[in-house]
């Protein structure tokens, strides 16, 4: 047990929290009780030994809860009770002064409400109530006190129901709160139109797991439909599609995303031997060939078609299936796997670099032009070839 692993068990264990705070206030009150001793000649001892008593069983409580996290409901209401009886048991063994006591009271009722639920709120309140009556009759230095009593008595239920109130509200706005985080959460990672998870929600789970391959689905000419039928008929067929593709996704155990517009992403985190996930593929591309969708506004069937590409063990998947479907495109095909020949990011490299030179050359005017004349046969100069250097 170490002061950094208690201070982390009452972060989660709010009944923790409570025995560790009983610990601070119980000790305190019984300093105090020690030093009241020197100060006041009518001092009752029995006080300051019940206090003491009190910081010991305080300290039982703690190492109890402490090494048995688990929830106990009757452990809560002996904690309440042994608590106000204590308290009360000082009130009625003392004089008025121990009226001092009446704000720790008060502290079991609203921190047994706040850390469990109204329903102990009011467990501790009637409790309370009961014992502050018992324990002040017919007591010699309350009695002349009645109204006091009452007074007292009507404040634990006043300030107890109102920060019921209070907390009820606190636990509303709350949950409201939630809800609305839960909300904003569920809009970052899904998609409006079709309620897949997006592209945001994609990059989260290729920067948090190691995933075997992707698939990327892009329909063809997409923006044909959206021309000849409009922005709603294209939104029906997009909708149609997830729910194809969902199909598609869970019979192949493949998590679904919607990257943009017109383009889907499958995620596979089963590793394959070569064959087993080009078959996967072949049938999943077969599936595509065969989409026919039926626009239920129109009345009308659709044919779809697809370019497919797939992506495994690799970084930067998403970038480098991006790159594979413009070279499928370019080169008239329907489905391609990426590999490493495709990867022109060193001659994108160079070729940025070789502008920025030239451009940068001909702002400095760094350029030197270079005539080489070009001679016939008979070695007459016929016309320059002109260099740049």
């Amino acid at each position: 047990m170490t002061l950094k692993s208690i201070i982390e068990k009452t972060k989660k264990n709010p009944e923790l929290a409570q025995a560790v705070l009983r610990i601070m206030i119980t000790s305190f009150i019984m300093i105090v009780m020690f030093f009241a001793q020197f100060f006041y000649t009518n001092f009752y001892m029995n006080i300051f030994v019940a206090s003491a008593l009190y910081v010991f069983y305080s300290i039982l409580w703690f190492l109890w809860v402490y090494h048995d996290e688990n929830i106990y409901p009757f452990r809560r209401l002996l904690g309440i009770f042994s608590d106000l009886g204590i308290l009360t048991y000082g009130i009625h063994n003392s004089n008025i002064v121990a009226a001092s006591l009446y704000p720790l009271i008060l502290w079991v009722i609203i921190a047994n409400g706040y850390r469990y639920g109204t329903k102990y709120l009011y467990i501790t309140l009637g409790t309370a109530v009961i014992l502050f009556q018992l324990a002040t009759y017919e007591n010699p230095s309350w009695s002349p006190h009645q109204e006091l009593i009452l007074m007292m008595s009507a404040g634990l239920v006043a300030l107890s129901l109102l920060f019921s109130h209070l907390l009820d509200t606190v636990n509303r706005l709350n949950q409201e709160l939630l809800h609305k985080a839960d909300d904003l959460e569920y809009r970052l990672y899904h998609d409006s139109l079709t309620k897949l998870k997006n592209r945001e929600a994609l990059n989260k789970e290729l920067q948090e797991h190691n995933c075997y391959a992707i698939t990327l689905i892009d329909i063809n000419n997409f923006s044909h439909f959206n021309e000849l039928y409009g922005e709603k008929v294209g939104n029906e067929i997009l909708t149609n599609l997830a729910k194809f593709l969902t199909k598609i996704a869970y019979k192949h155990s493949l998590n679904l995303y919607r990257l943009s517009g017109d383009s889907f992403i499958f995620l596979q985190y089963e590793r394959l031997a070569d064959e087993a996930f080009e078959e996967k593929i072949s049938s999943i591309v077969d599936a595509l060939n065969v989409c026919n969708m039926t626009i239920t506004s129109l009345k009308i069937e659709i044919k779809i078609n697809f370019t497919t590409v797939s992506v495994k063990e690799q970084e930067n998947m998403l970038e480098k299936a991006n790159m594979t479907l413009h070279f499928a495109r370019s080169k008239g095909e329907n489905y391609w796997v990426y590999d490493e020949s495709l990867n022109r990011q060193k001659e994108v490299e160079n070729i940025l670099f070789w502008e920025k030179e030239i451009h940068d050359a001909i702002i400095e005017d760094r350029i030197v032009p270079v005539f080489h004349p070009i001679v016939n046969t008979k070695g007459e100069i016929v016309k320059y070839e002109t260099l740049m250097r």
